[in-house]
């Protein structure tokens, strides 16, 4: 039995079209002392991730989320005997962390492709 409680980040359309309003396709940053370019849904991922993981911290962050070897997944029954490459294949996306992640305003899951992008 899990006692994982997270509550989902509430992210709308209104919410996703800030992040295209301030960052556009994505910005030029350095990760781990490399310069490269974050796409958008990286951005938007990593926030999200940002604000989950305050409501229990330690068990995730966005690159152990994204490489299938975060704590978390130990700790859920549905995730805790499949294999990293399972884990990766299910979540392993931006997009796909995004949707794990969170809900829109009226409590639904994000579904990709029926928002318009920065509209």
């Amino acid at each position: 039995m899990s006692d994982i409680k997270l509550k989902p980040i509430i992210l709308d359309q209104t919410g996703i079209n800030e992040f295209y309003k301030v960052f556009g396709a994505g910005k030029e940053t350095v990760v781990d002392g490399v310069q490269k370019f974050m796409p958008v849904e990286e951005i938007i991922a990593r926030d999200v991730v940002s604000k989950s993981n305050t409501q229990m911290p330690g068990i995730f962050n966005y690159e152990n989320l994204k490489d299938g070897t975060a704590p978390i997944f130990d700790l859920l029954p549905l995730w805790k005997n499949m294999s990293t490459n399972q884990r990766i294949s299910k979540l392993g996306t931006d997009d796909k962390i995004i949707q794990f992640l969170t809900r829109n305003s009226k409590g639904e899951k994000l579904e990709f492709g029926t928002m318009a992008e920065g509209a």
